[in-house]
């Protein structure tokens, strides 16, 4: 458990790494790294996140489970959030916001999404890539969520994907 803390590192590196373990956050604020919190096969919960100037990814999971609730992510060179290899991420009233696909999810993933805003200077709001042969289908639930971005949704075939109660088609991609 970290309370209050306050990490930084200059954007070539990243900032904070978990693999197969267990990390609660609460009140940090995070500066710059490449990416700034990489999770595999760990579980997790962030509260009340400062994250800013990512030069790559704010947060990546890949496989295990997130809680992230009322954070902001700011600033990103690439992602908010990117999930993969059957994560299950929960974020409860954040503020995400990147230059690049705002949320990434992919290999059966799982992701809801409830309360606050997502927005994207250059990309879309979500990019979900097509079913994956091993590990299913990915699934996306945003409700009540303000969101901004430059494209639509990139939504790959075989997946699962609810936006502000609307089922989303896929796009016209394999």
């Amino acid at each position: 458990t970290w309370k209050d803390c306050s990490l930084g590192e200059v954007r070539s590196r990243d900032l904070l790494q978990v693999v197969r373990g267990s990390l609660r956050l609460h009140g940090c604020s995070f500066t710059g790294g490449a990416d700034q919190i990489k999770l595999a096969y760990t579980v997790a919960t962030i509260e009340r996140a400062d994250m800013r100037g990512a030069s790559d990814d704010a947060v990546t999971v890949k496989g295990g489970k997130l809680d992230f609730s009322n954070g902001l992510v700011t600033a990103t060179g690439g992602s908010a959030l990117v999930l993969d290899e059957l994560a299950t991420v929960i974020v409860e009233q954040c503020n995400l916001a990147s230059e690049k696909d705002a949320l990434e999810v992919s290999e059966g993933a799982t992701i809801n999404v409830d309360g606050g805003r997502i927005t994207s200077a250059k990309g879309a709001v979500l990019d979900v890539n097509a079913l994956h042969a091993r590990h299913g289908p990915s699934r996306v639930t945003i409700t009540g969520v303000n969101l901004h971005a430059k494209e639509s949704p990139k939504i790959g075939r075989g997946n699962e994907v609810s936006v502000n109660g609307e089922q989303t088609q896929a796009a016209k991609q394999p």
